[in-house]
Order: structure tokens, then sequence, then C-alpha cells
């Protein structure tokens, strides 16, 4: 069986049926073993009914490889044509990179396990697709990705998240409407996160897998489950102010929350 895999800019959408990623975490490659299977392969998996594309692709990355943390973006379509006893069959895909910042531990799909590379091994029965998949690899640096650059300018700006009351009780939901902007040449997609604080550490509070277009300001809006107002969420604090922030990866400690709001307690009402 012949096969060969051609690269293009685009292709009709409904053609697109594999999402493939190159993910890099702390400037390594992430590959994964599947349960069933001995070998490595790239992130990546079929699109399911209703997804775009991109929504194909961020899926696949979190059940794979466990990111909570990331954002990626696409390269360009393939075609993997195969030829068997003259019967030609073509198959779609969409390949994207990655950058990843943090990672589940417990893995909840068919993967067994991550594998964190410095390069795509060379020996091709490590691999599960050694015909196609180094090829996507070189094809993404050839367009300019670099694996081993850990820093890289941050795709996203994010305007700060706007409660929609000042006050709120324990077990209420509130919502938070956010802006982002899309500084890149090419969608973006990320898990974006609303990160609450009241005191020395940063938790996500509920996050959204987002698609931004290239120069596009975009409006959100976030519901952050009651659960994150109790005392219970954070380890047994009573919450008196809370801190808020958006963005795809976790703040840093020194970094302060745009909006700060309180709960109902004396000389407060919600």
């Amino acid at each position: 069986m012949a096969l060969k895999v051609n690269f293009q800019e685009s292709v009709q959408d409904e053609l697109l049926r594999f999402a493939v990623i190159i993910a890099v975490y702390e400037g390594k490659l992430i590959f994964c073993r599947h349960r069933d299977r001995n070998t490595l392969e790239i992130p990546g998996g079929h699109r399911e009914e209703g997804e775009t594309i991109h929504e194909t692709a961020a899926r696949e990355l979190s059940e794979e490889t466990g990111a909570v943390e990331f954002w990626l973006r696409p390269v360009c379509a393939y075609c993997v044509t195969e030829d068997a006893e003259g019967m030609l069959s073509r198959t779609y895909g969409m390949l994207y990179v990655a950058r990843v910042y943090a990672m589940e531990e417990e893995l909840h799909s068919e993967i067994a396990q991550t594998c964190l590379l410095s390069r795509t091994p060379e020996d091709p029965t490590m691999l599960t697709y050694p015909l196609i998949q180094p090829l996507l690899v070189k094809e993404a640096q050839r367009c300019g990705w670099n694996p081993k650059a850990v820093e890289e300018k941050e795709p996203f700006q994010y305007i700060e998240a706007i409660p929609s009351r000042e006050c709120v009780r324990p077990g209420q939901s509130l919502n938070v409407l956010g802006g982002i902007v899309n500084g890149a040449e090419a969608p973006v997609t990320a898990q974006v996160h609303v990160w609450g604080r009241i005191c020395d550490d940063w938790e996500s509070l509920v996050s959204l897998v987002i698609t931004v277009q290239p120069g596009e300001h975009r409006h959100v809006y976030f519901t952050i489950p009651g659960d994150c107002f109790t005392p219970s969420f954070w380890k047994g604090e009573t919450p008196e102010d809370m801190e808020l922030r958006i963005s795809h990866r976790m703040p840093g400690a020194d970094e302060k929350g745009k909006y700060k709001f309180g709960f109902p307690g004396e000389g407060k009402s919600g």
C-alpha cells in the first residue's frame, strides 16, 4: 500500500475529518501512548458531529494529554492519500500547534501515558504513524514553528473580568463579562479560565474553550457556579473578598486581580 501526504493552505470545511496537534510543554513535544498499543503518537483524533475543527483540536488535546491551560492555532490542512491495489482514498485533516502550560496528572481517555520528548523519535518502530506524523512535525517547523522556544508571544490580550454585581451570597452563581483580543495572524483557540483568589492561591472557577479570529475583539460571558462561593471550595476558608482575572494560564502569585468584589456581611447587601 502506497501512502502520500500533501499540505494545503485550506480545504473545504466539511472535508476535514481529523485534527492533529503538535503540542509543547516546558519546551518538549508531547507524545501519547494508547492503552492498546506500545507505540507513540502525536495528540489528535476524529471530528465529532456538530464540532468545528478548532473545537475538535481543543477537545482532543485536552482528552489525550490532560491539558487544562493551553492555546492552539492552525498551521495548514493536510491530505493523506492511500493507494491500496489501485483503489485511492483521501483523508483530510487540520494540523495545529499548541502551547500547554498545565496538565492534569490523571488521564481520562483511551490514552495510557504521555511522554515528553526533545524531538520526534527517529526509529519508525516507536511510532504508530511513522509515514505521516514525522512529516507533520517537519511541515510545522517549515512554517516557522519552533518547539524548543519555551517563551513565545502570547496571542491573547484580556480585558478585565467584570462581575454582574458587586456582592454575591454563598451558593449563588455569578455572571462575569470578559473581553478577549487576538493579536495573532491566525485563529487561536484556548481554554480560557476565570481565576479567583481570596488569599494566596489562584483557583480556576470556570473555563470555556473559545476561538477568536485574527484581530477580533470578542466579549464572552462566563457563569461561575455557586459552589465557588462557599467555604468548602476554599478548603474551609470563608470568602470575604475575591479577586478575579481572566486568562488561559494561571496568573502568577504577584499578579493582582483586575476586579475585586465582596460577599454580604456587615455593611454589605446583595
